[in-house]
Formats: structure tokens, sequence, C-alpha cells
């Protein structure tokens, strides 16, 4: 699928890199690990770049060979494509001839606009041009990262705008909840205050009932007592007085 997005990795240089003033053993596994690569056996070819590490830690050659191999890996495992970038990488600092280093950068912003890291990818490319202003596959490459890189700041500056725009709808949406909560609080206040105001009218309206109810009923008994004691004169005068 990369192979149809972008344009293969450079790999002349895995061709040129073997024919350097190296020891021979060390020529040995390179040139093995090469023709592994060719046959698209990355993982054996890792191996025999290894190989050649092992021997020259510090072989810029070995270095952009085996970032090629893991780079191979890199579409079914992240691990092999963060390790093909620092190979990549520490290859480009161990190397001084410019035509090589041109290859490097152009694999290592291959690697990046893979993983849709664009803005590194167009550096990468960018870089690549700086030693070697003629290659037109990688001139094609920045360009395609070029855009790659715009379309996706936009996408972010849409996918930020519509975060907002939801964030605000969230924060109005919970105003209004706490708008409508705090209204239905108040009406159950002003509902328990109603009702506690009718409940102190209704006891007082009781307790004057009944203040007049033992008032009434003091009064009678007054006035049952004033009967009982006028009646009980009126038979005493009947009894005490003589017919003269």
């Amino acid at each position: 699928m990369m192979r149809k997005i972008i344009y293969l990795l450079s790999t002349t240089f895995c061709c040129t890199l073997c024919v350097e003033a190296q020891t021979m053993t060390e020529s040995d596994y390179i040139r093995n690990g090469n023709k592994l690569y060719a046959d698209s056996l990355f993982e054996k070819a890792e191996i025999e770049y290894r190989k050649a590490l092992d021997l020259n830690p510090t072989s810029a050659d070995a270095m952009y060979n085996l970032g090629n191999a893991l780079f191979g890996q890199a579409v079914s495992s992240q691990e092999k494509g963060d390790e093909a970038y620092k190979q990549y990488s520490t290859a480009a600092k161990y190397e001084a001839d410019k035509g090589k280093l041109a290859q490097i950068y152009h694999n290592l912003g291959t690697l990046l606009y893979s993983s849709q890291q664009y803005p590194q990818s167009v550096e990468a490319y960018k870089e690549s041009l700086r030693n070697n202003p003629y290659d037109h596959e990688t001139r094609y490459n920045l360009a395609k990262a070029m855009h790659m890189n715009k379309q996706q700041q936009q996408e972010q500056q849409e996918q930020q705008q519509e975060n907002q725009e939801e964030q605000k709808q969230e924060q109005q949406q919970n105003q209004e909840e706490q708008q409508q909560e705090q209204q239905q609080q108040e009406q159950q206040q002003e509902q328990q205050n109603q009702e506690q105001q009718q409940e102190q009218e209704q006891q007082e309206q009781i307790s004057k009932e009944n203040a007049e109810q033992i008032l009434n009923a003091l009064m009678q008994d007054e006035k049952d007592v004033q009967e009982k004691q006028k009646k009980m004169m009126q038979h005493q005068g009947k009894t005490f007085d003589k017919d003269w």
C-alpha cells in the first residue's frame, strides 16, 4: 500500500555502499544483506546488516541499509518503524558524503510520510534536496508531503473548531439545565413556603376557635352558676317568709 502512495525507497545506496573501503567481512555481510533485501527478505537482511554493525558500530552504510530493512517490516510493526528512524538518523550523523546523505534523508522522509508525520517528512525531504538539489523523485515526494501536511493542518483546525463548538453547546446546555434546576428548586421552595404558611394559618385558626370555645364554655359555666344561685335564693325566700 505504501508503495502505491509514494515512490519506492532509494535503494541505489545499498548497492554503492558495499564497494566502499571497509573490512572484507563487513562488506560481505552488507553484500549478503543487499541480496536478501532485493528479494524482500527483510528480516534476514536485517540480521546480516546487524552483523556488519557488530564489526563496525559506526558504519553509516550498515546503519542505512539496516534502516531500509527495518522500514520494509514497518508496515506490520510500529517498533520496527521506530528502529528504522533511529538507524537513519544515526547514519546521517556519521555520513559525510552529500549524495549518500541525500538518500538517507530521502528514505527518512518516506518513513515519516508513511506514519503520517507530514511536518517532519517535509523537513527530511528538504534536507535531502539540500544535499542533492537535482533529485526529482525527492522533489515530487516533498510536494506530496507538503500537500498532505496542509490538508492535515486544515483537518486539525476543522476538528478543533468542531470540538470548540461542541464544548460551547455542551456548556450552553449545562447552563440551561442549571437554570431549569434552579427554577425548579425555587418553585419547590415557594410551594413549601406556601404550604407552611397555610399550615400556620390553619393552626392559628384552630387556636382561635379553641380559645373561643373555651371562653364560651366558661361563660356558660358562669351563667349556669348564677342561675343556680338565683334559684337557691328564691327558694330560701319562700321558706322563711311568713304570712301576715
